[in-house]
């Protein structure tokens, strides 16, 4: 933050022009060549041992971990690279003119992939016309070597553990290589990868070792057209999507969908066309999920051409779900999309989280009652142990977690601040003082005045009023309960406000004796003092 402010200081001052190396080098080109050291490095006094052996340099932050593993990490990557030279040579030499050549113009889409890019680096590099599928299997391939550059990102070797997310990192981009050599030459090397990845030991017991890393952290995130038909079905039953939508570096576009509710239960049916936005791979998919409640989901994607009779297998499914059948459409949904099931965990990972927490909001408003009623039967026996200094077991703790929580949750909803309902919430928390948790208080008071300051910005005359009284209140309920608040938001738009004509202007006509102003000036400058800042 500070520097983005020196940076928005010096540009709308005209006190300099912000410029970057690549410019700067460009202006002023180098008057002089130097002959740097090789195998050196600014971070190995070993040369570059760090990136292909257990030369001893490391974080330091695990004493007595050995990094032996980077060997083996390396000579997998080295094999890999070598392995895949012939699959990119034989796969891309009928298309382009020259395939090394090739590989090095791609960095033109790279730095600007639009179609018209895409379409001019080929015109520019191939030695025939290319049909669809060639202009795909030619990107794949290209994708491949670049895939096969990404591996070697330093930082994969850099730190100190192989299941650490930098080495991680690097692993996927390798088996991102060997998807691409399996499509398109049918070549499979991943069993010989991962042979060399299992004589790569961890220093985390659990975790074994480098095939172990493969199998745990990188094959379950491997995309292909099929994972993204999965993920756009079952997230299409928590969202709307429109016909055509982006879903990252994909492409989709909708021709057919239905979504029905039976109770707590959802089907959603479809067809749906997935387009690679890289490689411009694209195939039509049919899809049926089932979703039974919380994380029960049992769905199936399969590539659908138009040459089945999809209406039928659908129009069964749905019939059945309609008349309650479940087992049958579990059933037919197996039958029908044989080995291509799918569930909960082929969405990407954000979308899980999102799903979940969709999931996990609607438990627990169905649990709060119960949760109610032990807390209402057993306060008193809560505080009488508490009076006792008695400690109180982890049930009831989260149980008054969990209430107040819920009530203070409720209290901050909407514009309108229930002062009264604030107060009564936040004395049941200086009840237990020491006792309960107060991180999730201090996310709801932290993001609550956020909201208020980000309408005090806007705000004039008596609203402005209000909502600077709504905000003391706020500050004032907190007294007696030690909490960390998060403020950077309410900061910075206090800062906004000193800074603006608003506040100079407040500020003139208080000192002319106007009463409203002279009130708000009141109210506005010890609110600094709550959120950690001064005004000179």
């Amino acid at each position: 933050m500070a520097l983005v402010y020196c940076l928005h200081h010096i540009e709308s001052h005209d006190l300099a022009r912000i410029t970057i190396y690549g410019e700067y080098l460009e202006n002023h080109p180098p008057q002089h060549e130097v002959e740097i050291i090789e195998n050196s490095s600014w971070s190995c006094i070993h040369g570059v041992e760090r990136w292909k052996s257990d030369c001893g340099c490391c974080s330091g932050m695990n004493p007595g971990w050995n990094q032996a593993w980077r060997a083996t990490l390396r000579g997998a990557m080295d094999w890999l690279r070598d392995s895949l030279i012939d699959v990119y040579q034989n796969g891309l030499s009928p298309f382009v003119k020259d395939p090394w050549l090739a590989r090095d113009n791609y960095i033109e889409v790279l730095l600007n992939r639009t179609p018209e890019t895409i379409k001019r680096f080929l015109a520019e590099n191939q030695s025939v016309d290319l049909a669809p599928s060639d202009r795909a299997r030619v990107l794949k391939l290209l994708e491949m070597q670049r895939h096969a550059m990404l591996m070697y990102t330093s930082c994969g070797w850099f730190f100190d553990e192989i299941s650490g997310i930098e080495t991680v990192q690097v692993i996927r981009y390798a088996a991102r290589a060997m998807q691409l050599a399996r499509e398109t030459a049918g070549v499979d090397l991943e069993p010989a990868y991962v042979e060399i990845l299992a004589r790569a030991q961890s220093n985390v017991p659990r975790i074994r070792d480098g095939a172990a890393v493969y199998e745990d952290l990188v094959r379950p995130v491997t995309l292909d057209l099929l994972r993204i038909g999965a993920h756009y079905a079952i997230s299409s039953l928590f969202k709307w999507y429109p016909e055509k939508l982006k879903i990252f570096c994909y492409s989709a576009e909708s021709s057919h969908y239905k979504q029905l509710e039976m109770g707590l239960q959802k089907l959603a049916l479809g067809k749906v066309r997935i387009r690679s936005d890289v490689t411009l791979e694209e195939a039509g998919l049919s899809f049926s999920v089932l979703h039974m409640g919380e994380q029960n989901f049992i769905g199936g994607v399969k590539y659908y051409e138009g040459n089945e009779s999809w209406d039928d297998i659908h129009g069964k499914i749905q019939e059945d779900f309609l008349k309650g059948d479940v087992s049958t459409v579990i059933t037919s949904i197996d039958h029908y999309y044989e080995s291509h099931d799918f569930g909960l965990w082929h969405l990407f990972r954000d979308e899980q989280r999102n799903v979940m927490e969709r999931i996990t909001d609607k438990t627990l408003h169905a649990i709060e009652p119960d949760f109610r009623k032990v807390y209402d039967s057993y306060l008193p026996l809560m505080l009488a142990m508490q009076n006792l200094r008695t400690p109180l077991p982890k049930i009831f703790l989260s149980t008054v977690e969990f209430i107040l929580n819920g009530d203070l949750a409720r209290v901050l909803e909407g514009n309108d601040l229930d002062l009264e309902r604030l107060a009564k919430a936040m004395a049941e928390f200086k009840r237990w003082p020491g006792d309960i948790d107060t991180s999730n208080l201090s996310f709801l008071i932290s993001r609550k005045l956020g909201e208020l300051m980000g309408r005090l910005e806007n705000a004039r005359g008596a609203e402005s009023l209000a909502l600077l009284s709504d905000i003391e209140a706020v500050f004032n309920s907190l007294e007696g309960i030690d909490v960390e608040l998060d403020l950077w938001k309410a900061q910075n738009i206090y800062f906004n406000l000193i800074n603006n004509h608003f506040f100079s202007d407040m500020k003139e006509n208080a000192e002319q004796g106007k009463p409203e102003a002279g009130e708000w000036v009141e109210k506005f400058i010890p609110l600094g003092d709550r959120l950690k800042l001064r005004i000179y």
